[in-house]
């Protein structure tokens, strides 16, 4: 599913910059085959769980730390962490990062975790990001059907919500699971 959603918004020649953790416990083998398939020149932000792919050396433009990006709309610095500070953050410069699975809420409005989980397992891309952040965050929008089938997936993968599941869950997921058990519970009364 990943590697559809991936190659159905990247094109081989787009600019990619994947923000880490990328083959978390994968074998060698099954990451390069995996790589194989996706499409774009991509440049690899290293996170904590990137040993696979660091080992990958020609499957990558290039391997950071941390990168600076700027768009004539931003300037980003682009972390597989959230970052405290960052150069430009109160200047309005964007940190763009992964790691958190959607369960950090920024510390600063220019804060934007783009991991895949928090959107939908899709690639976001340069525009989304500009929309993103120029939408002011509103819990109370509505879920997305495709949201609703990556919450029910999760279910499924953690047998219900086991406190390990819900733990696996990010912001966002908890947010429509607490919105539909109330509501369940308001109807059963």
């Amino acid at each position: 599913m990943m590697v559809e959603r991936w190659n159905a918004r990247i094109s081989p020649k787009d600019n990619v910059y994947l923000l880490g953790d990328v083959f978390f416990k994968m074998k060698l083998r099954d990451a390069q085959a995996i790589r194989s398939k996706l499409a774009g020149n991509i440049h690899l932000i290293r996170g904590n769980h990137d040993e696979t792919a660091c080992s990958m050396s020609n499957a990558w433009a290039w391997v950071k730390d941390i990168y600076e990006l700027s768009f004539p709309e931003f300037h980003a610095v682009l972390c597989h962490y959230p970052l405290r500070s960052w150069p430009g953050a109160l200047r309005g410069s964007l940190n763009l990062h992964g790691h958190c699975h959607g369960t950090l809420k920024p510390s600063l409005p220019r804060q934007v975790d783009l991991g895949v989980d928090v959107h939908n397992f899709y690639p976001v891309s340069l525009e989304e990001v500009k929309a993103i952040v120029n939408r002011p965050l509103n819990w109370e929008d509505p879920p997305l059907p495709e949201e609703l089938n990556d919450l029910i997936r999760h279910m499924w993968r953690n047998d219900g919500f086991t406190q390990n599941g819900y733990m696996t869950m990010s912001t966002r997921q908890k947010w429509m699971y607490e919105l539909i058990t109330k509501r369940s519970q308001r109807q059963e009364s």
